[in-house]
């Protein structure tokens, strides 16, 4: 199946859904290539630009979120709607927020047994800073290899109870 979760291990595999949706997404949605280049440790990353999140509430809380580049942005909504932005408008913005929408709503699906609740995108454009990933039991920065540029997927968890 999905390339994207080769790489995962352990607790990590709770991200599995998500990584195959982004995987799914890439290809399909935006016909690009997507394959993990590397999993970065806890506090080794910093955001791009422009990131959008969807938060995650039920069985247990986390949040999805994707960073990409300006130019990966604009290449994100030309992609999708053949638009040829010029400037970082509400059309590059909103694109990056449905591609958080859509990934975070497929690895949602796949965790139906769950009860999962999704959140609205909400989008950070030039705020270098991440959503205190102490404050998670799980915290993965995805590194990813596409065709539109830099994107990075994070995944942020407080694991279930066993």
């Amino acid at each position: 199946m999905s390339t994207i979760t080769t790489r995962l291990s352990g607790e990590q595999k709770l991200s599995k859904p998500f990584c195959d949706a982004a995987y799914s997404f890439f290809t399909l949605m935006l016909e690009s290539k997507c394959v993990v280049k590397e999993v970065l440790p806890i506090g080794s990353h910093t955001l791009e630009p422009i990131t959008a999140s969807v938060s995650i509430s039920g069985s247990y809380n986390g949040m999805v979120c994707i960073s990409v580049t300006e130019h990966s942005a604009k290449r994100v909504l030309n992609r999708l709607t053949g638009l040829e932005p010029e400037d970082l408008d509400d059309f590059v913005i909103d694109a990056v927020g449905e591609m958080a929408n859509m990934i975070g709503g497929q690895g949602k699906r796949e965790l139906s047994r769950e009860e999962l609740q999704l959140g609205l995108p909400k989008i950070l454009v030039d705020e270098n800073k991440l959503f205190f990933e102490s404050d998670w039991d799980s915290s993965q920065h995805i590194l990813l290899d596409t065709d539109i540029g830099i994107c990075t997927l994070t995944l942020l968890f407080d694991l279930p109870n066993s």
